[in-house]
């Protein structure tokens, strides 16, 4: 059984439900919990990862090569990168905006989200795609999928 479906339910009167071994009220409480647990673990995972980003910004490319922080820090050079791109792509009240909110399966879009939708320069799109993303939520490979759909589409259109 989902997780989901569970949470989803209130099980019979006396708390005890079939489905869940005569404990539907108890581990649809649980699963409740666990849900939270997680989208309140990957928002401080995409602030944590944003003010990285804010930082090393704020000390300039010249000061600091990414590539040598990344070394020193213990980080690849890549994922800093990445802080960083996410940093100069989204406003932090942006961020927080999306931070705050929750997808159909309860969750808050990851940091993998953010990396990918730094694709998109409007940001009514990144909002179109992200509003999209909230109501049905898809992992990030099935996203971009849609997202390089979008703009095949968006591209033949223009073209002919």
């Amino acid at each position: 059984m989902d997780l989901r479906e569970v949470v989803g339910q209130r099980g019979e009167p006396d708390g005890r439900d079939d489905r869940c071994g005569g404990a539907g009220a108890r581990v649809a409480d649980l699963a409740r919990d666990v849900m939270e647990r997680f989208a309140s673990m990957t928002v401080e995972d995409v602030r944590g990862r944003y003010s990285i980003g804010r930082l090393v910004l704020t000390l300039g490319s010249e000061e600091v090569p990414v590539a040598g922080l990344a070394r020193i820090v213990g980080c690849s050079t890549k994922a800093l990168y990445q802080y960083c791109v996410v940093a100069k792509r989204f406003r932090e009240d942006e961020l927080e905006h999306w931070l705050a909110r929750r997808s159909a399966d309860g969750q808050p879009p990851s940091w993998s989200h953010f990396v990918l939708l730094c694709s998109v320069a409007s940001r009514s799109r990144r909002a179109a795609i992200l509003e999209q993303w909230l109501a049905e939520p898809v992992g990030v490979r099935e996203l971009a999928a849609k997202m390089r759909l979008q703009a095949e589409r968006i591209r033949q259109t223009a073209g002919g």
